[in-house]
Formats: C-alpha cells, sequence, structure tokens
C-alpha cells in the first residue's frame, strides 16, 4: 500500500514528495533508505516482489530482505501474512504499531 502522490516534472519521470522527516532519518541505512526509493518510485499498482527488487537494487536475496526488515524494525513497514502471503504495507512517515488496522484486522 502506497498512499503519496506522483507528479511528473517537464521531463515526464515520476517525481515523489518525499517528507523531510524521512529524509533525515538517520535510523536507517544508506541501502534502505535507497530500497524505499525503489518502493516509493513505482506506481501505486505495481505489485513489488522482493527478489525482483533486489535485482534491481544488483544486490542478493538475503542483502534485500536485511534492508525490508530494517525499514520494519524501524517502522516503516507493516508485515502481515494472508493465507500463507507475505504482504508488506510501506509508509513514508512511521507508523505507530499500536493503531495499525488493514482489513478490519489487528
Amino acid at each position: 500500500m502506497n498512499t503519496t502522490t506522483k507528479n511528473r516534472d517537464i521531463e515526464k519521470y515520476y517525481v515523489k514528495q518525499t517528507p523531510i522527516e524521512f529524509i533525515n532519518d538517520n535510523s536507517i541505512s544508506a541501502n534502505a533508505f535507497r530500497m524505499m526509493m525503489h518502493i516509493m518510485a513505482d506506481s501505486d499498482n505495481y505489485k513489488i516482489y522482493l527478489k525482483n527488487l533486489a535485482n534491481r537494487m544488483n544486490v542478493n536475496y538475503r542483502s534485500a530482505q536485511r534492508y525490508m526488515k530494517e525499514l520494519e524494525n524501524e517502522d516503516y513497514v507493516y508485515k502481515k501474512r494472508v493465507n500463507g502471503i507475505w504482504y508488506y504495507y510501506v509508509f513514508f512517515k512511521k507508523l505507530n504499531p499500536d493503531k495499525i488496522v488493514i482489513g478490519g484486522n489487528n
């Protein structure tokens, strides 16, 4: 899930409105930051698979898992298992885990 807005600049590239709080957050590594930028640069309707993301970042799958876990630990990602499949909900703002409600389930 991605609630950020997309704008196009004059050269027809996607431009994101990245919150300054996220840019200034030194609690995540440069690679986790880069992963977030890859995720947020994609269309809202685009399904992101960790293996494909690892290939795009030119890192191995284990590294991609570590970066995603880092984003999850810093409350930028919420992970939920539905019917045996893990879903990642990614946000630019840190979440309050006590108040997450997705699909009517806590």
